[in-house]
């Protein structure tokens, strides 16, 4: 019988490591979800930076390439 009860709360032993170890499965997935969702929202606001920076940077050229353009004529009409 003490075999029997020796087993039985070995049984009982195991079942509750396993309960404890699928909670911490879960708790960590729960995380890294949480995780990615929060990497996701950083990934696209760098995104959005990143457009906003392209569309600064092509209005920066197209002012300068305007710049050059007049110091050329201005260059042009001095020669003369």
């Amino acid at each position: 019988a003490n075999l029997f009860q020796q087993l039985d709360r070995l049984r009982l032993e195991i079942v509750q490591q396993q309960t404890n170890h699928d909670q911490l499965l879960q708790k960590s997935l729960c995380n890294l979800t949480i995780t990615i969702d929060e990497l996701t929202n950083q990934l696209n606001d760098y995104r959005q930076e990143l457009s906003r920076l392209q569309k600064e940077n092509d209005h920066l050229k197209q002012a300068l390439n305007g710049l050059q353009k007049k110091n050329d004529s201005d260059a042009e009409e001095n020669k003369h």
